[in-house]
């Protein structure tokens, strides 16, 4: 089911800007393929340094007369920097940027959601910035990388499949709830392959659960007939990470956690 394995990004730079979508996106997703490319286009001009003053400009630029999607902006802002940071680095094999590293984007976007009571409950902060987090990953990928040729529109579809793959890992691995899970995963399946019952599997999967802080994607692979390998970093509690590698499958349209 669960394949446990390190993941190392090797993306090419310098960075391309292209980004074409099959179907009209929403006014969420243009913001946050807007603040992909944004920060994009800061490192290649001009950096870490400059992606570090887009992300200052944009905070700064903040007030408490700022619509909720003006914060989100910003948000999403940061997130890109810090997969831009991660991507850049990691291909360059130099140490990540203090000023991007996940903790810190993290609470930096907590604070600011907070500051400007975009969201005011600290149980939703989490759950906001993995929902953005999963698309914003993606887009800055498809900015990165950049549609090519005749297979523009297709890339563009397959960045929206791989979003939402994403987001289903995410919603997976920070559920606890045993109702949810079962909606989120081939679960029969997954009770007769690992030979348990309904109440030892909602157990094991709640007690892993439990520890997970945050859910960092890494990355999305196509695999054939309707199914994606999902890659991501867990910040666990009390301390701690792991790298974990999950399949899921699109049935009946929504992506669920394979049992193969």
């Amino acid at each position: 089911m669960t394949d446990l394995k390190l993941f190392t990004i090797a993306l090419a730079l310098p960075l391309t800007i292209s980004i074409a979508y099959a179907q009209a996106p929403s006014d969420q997703d243009i913001r946050l393929m807007a603040a992909a490319q944004k920060a994009v286009e800061s490192y290649r001009s001009a950096g870490v340094a400059g992606l570090g003053q887009t992300v200052e400009d944009c905070e700064s630029s903040l007030s408490r007369a700022s619509g909720e999607e003006e914060v989100e902006y910003c948000v999403a802002l940061n997130l890109a920097a810090m997969h831009v940071d991660a991507i850049a680095t990691k291909a360059a094999n130099i140490p990540r940027d203090n000023r991007f590293k996940d903790e810190m984007v993290v609470a930096q976007s907590e604070e600011v959601l907070k500051f400007y009571r975009v969201v005011t409950r600290s149980d939703d902060l989490m759950p906001y910035i993995n929902d953005r987090n999963a698309k914003v990953h993606s887009y800055v990928l498809t900015a990165i990388n950049g549609p090519k040729g005749a297979t523009d529109q297709a890339e563009a579809s397959n960045s929206d499949e791989f979003a939402a793959a994403a987001k289903a890992f995410t919603e997976f691995w920070t559920s606890t709830d045993c109702a949810e899970l079962q909606e989120l995963s081939e679960w029969p399946q997954l009770v007769k392959q690992l030979r348990t019952n309904d109440e030892q599997l909602c157990n094991t999967f709640v007690q892993m659960h439990q520890r997970v802080l945050k859910v960092d994607i890494i990355g999305v692979q196509p695999l054939p007939g309707n199914r994606v390998r999902v890659k991501a970093n867990l910040a666990l509690t009390p301390q701690g990470s792991m790298n974990q590698e999950d399949t899921f499958a699109l049935v009946d349209g929504k992506w669920v956690l394979s049992a193969r």
